[in-house]
């Protein structure tokens, strides 16, 4: 493990960043996709409480103006653990992607109000996932986002 991943390594002796990296990256894309489409039923499960009320929020935010959003994934360029910590039963990984993206928000007849569908933006993202040492699920818990630091 990379000495951002040791605080993992050590309470978990099972834990494999490469294997964490490539399920975040498949979990980056699947939530952000999700997010853009209005769907968050496919993801609950991925989501804490806070994050999923945030994301509830912003999209009927976006739906009451009578926008709507488009996104297309070129990929993710990285995904890294940038810190990782162990508070009692918790294991959390602060992870940073860069990725390509094409996002578009369009109003109700169609025009863009945000965006260029013609641009591919460099999009760089903070997320913090959270697990419990003892959980036999594998899947990991959005629990922060934000922009990269």
């Amino acid at each position: 493990a990379s000495a951002n991943a040791a605080a993992l390594q050590a309470a978990d002796p099972l834990f494999d960043e490469k294997a964490f990296l490539d399920g975040a990256r498949l979990a980056y894309e699947m939530i952000v996709e999700a997010f853009a489409a209005g769907d968050l039923k496919s993801i609950r499960r991925f989501l804490s409480q806070s994050v999923y009320e945030s994301f509830r929020s912003a999209i009927a935010e976006r739906d009451a103006k009578g926008y709507a959003s488009e996104l297309k994934f070129v990929g993710v360029d990285s995904a890294v653990i940038a810190k990782s910590a162990v508070e009692g039963e918790a294991m959390t990984a602060v992870t940073d992607f860069t990725s390509n993206q094409v996002r578009v928000t369009r109003d109700k007849d169609g025009n863009v109000v945000e965006g260029d569908p013609t641009r591919i933006d460099l999009v760089r993202d903070r997320w913090t996932f959270s697990r419990k040492i003892s959980s036999v699920d594998p899947n990991w818990t959005l629990v922060a986002t934000g922009g990269s630091a």
